[in-house]
């Protein structure tokens, strides 16, 4: 009885709200806009995104980080931070993005 016990705690403690979506948003794209949106969600590439501000983050999806931040520039304006995961994008992938005159797009497979 004492096991079953333990395992029904554990498995509460894993739901309980906040445990996952605190993972989830730590795996999740974050991203700085220019200037503020007036919505607190949006979606771009098919992903809700929750902003505050000018800062919003949205759960990974099957896409390139690079898709899912043009998608977010489209939609929202310029990105001045995007980060996927653990991963910060630098100043050309910044201009790539943000679909920067010169920026080159590169087709792949």
């Amino acid at each position: 009885m004492t096991t079953f016990l333990k395992l029904t705690l554990a498995l509460a403690a894993l739901s309980a709200p906040g445990t996952l979506s605190a993972r989830a948003s730590n795996a999740g794209h974050t991203a700085t806009l220019a200037a503020p949106v007036q919505a607190d969600r949006l979606v771009a590439h098919g992903l809700l995104w929750r902003c505050a501000d000018d800062q919003c983050t949205a759960p990974t999806g099957n896409s390139r980080p690079l898709v899912v931040c043009q998608a977010l520039a489209r939609t929202a304006g310029p990105v001045t931070s995007f980060g996927s995961g653990k991963t910060l994008f630098d100043a050309e992938q910044l201009a790539r993005c943000n679909g920067a005159p010169g920026a080159a797009r590169i087709a792949t497979k």
